[in-house]
């Protein structure tokens, strides 16, 4: 994944975004460590899989999912709904985002005075 990439779609601002090149469950492990108590927005072309991850974050690192599940929301690029969750209960809130159009009129205007890289607010993984 690219900035330019980004750029492409039209995302708002794509050089203030933090990438997760690791695993999904990895994506989670980061997300806690950058964010600390901050409130994570995870968005994802994967959101099922992320979904499915999470699953496993709990079974093996349930203290960690436990401190940052109530403060994640994933959004579902590319879906017009949000996937359904693939266990009894959800987790935490997953929303769709057809597109980055879709993302600034959602966040945008909040967008310019977040931190992304020091991970105060705002982590994007793709």
């Amino acid at each position: 994944m690219t900035r330019q990439w980004l750029a492409d779609y039209d995302f708002p601002e794509p050089s203030r975004v933090y990438y997760c090149d690791q695993s999904l469950y990895q994506k989670y492990l980061n997300a806690y460590q950058l964010a600390g108590s901050e409130p994570t927005i995870m968005i994802d072309d994967l959101a099922l899989k992320m979904m499915q991850a999470f699953a496993a974050l709990m079974k093996y690192r349930y203290p960690i999912a436990k401190a940052i599940r109530t403060r994640l929301a994933l959004y579902a690029f590319g879906h017009e709904q949000s996937p359904a969750w693939p266990l009894k209960v959800a987790l935490f809130p997953v929303w769709p985002l057809p597109n980055w159009a879709q993302f600034g009129m959602l966040i945008g205007a909040e967008m310019a005075s977040w931190e992304v890289c020091d991970g105060t607010g705002f982590i994007s993984c793709i």
